[in-house]
């Protein structure tokens, strides 16, 4: 069975918001609920 992504019920977990994971932050929020994890306070800051 198939069942749909739904945004209110379904969250993605990213650790480290750098090259790669700040941008995907960036995408999947655009559909998802997103938590971003990182130690960087600058990064956590943008």
């Amino acid at each position: 069975m198939v069942s749909k992504i739904n945004k209110e019920e379904n969250v993605v977990c990213l650790v480290g918001l750098g090259y790669v994971g700040l941008p995907l932050a960036e995408m999947f929020s655009q559909h998802l609920r997103v938590i971003g994890f990182d130690i960087d306070e600058e990064k956590i800051k943008r």
